[in-house]
């Protein structure tokens, strides 16, 4: 007998319901096995507690408080998934994405006609004059120059300075 079967017949074993072949071939694995003898003690140990913890009765009327209480709980659910509560709760998400999308479209067109672009490009220009003050070394300027792709033009005017 493997340990799997032993542990799937003591449970069984403790509560008398074992038939005799079973019963002595778990009595001999337990002998055996340390593992299983102490899952069977301890089978033995929770129905010598269960034994003897006193049954109590139950109230009067206890069914239907109960059952009441799980009909208020199943209301409660049906009514978080009503969509009509959805929506309400929704609202203010769907105004901030109405609000996003507005403003989105607004950027998008701009950037078609331009005006964003020559924005973007004045303050390049204008940060790049700056780069070409004397506090920027020569190397510095090149360098600029070819990664923003106006090297001709920037290595001109530092060979007329």
């Amino acid at each position: 007998m493997t340990c799997g079967e032993a542990v799937r017949l003591i449970a069984a074993a403790v509560e008398g319901g074992l038939a005799p072949g079973p019963l002595d071939a778990l009595v001999a694995h337990i002998e055996r096995c340390g593992t299983c003898r102490v899952e069977a003690d301890t089978q033995m140990l929770v129905k010598r507690v269960v034994g003897a913890t006193p049954q109590v009765a139950v109230p009067a009327g206890a069914a239907q408080r109960i059952a009441a209480r799980i009909d208020v709980e199943a209301g409660r659910r049906a009514a978080a998934v009503d969509w009509r509560a959805w929506t309400v709760r929704l609202l203010p998400a769907a105004a901030c994405l109405v609000l996003i999308a507005a403003v989105v479209h607004q950027i998008a067109r701009r950037s078609m006609s331009g005006e964003v672009s020559a924005a973007i490009a004045d303050w390049g220009r204008n940060e790049i004059r700056s780069l070409q003050s004397p506090r920027v070394g020569t190397d510095s300027r090149q360098l600029l120059g070819v990664l923003l792709m106006d090297a001709p033009s920037t290595s001109s005017q530092k060979d007329g300075h």
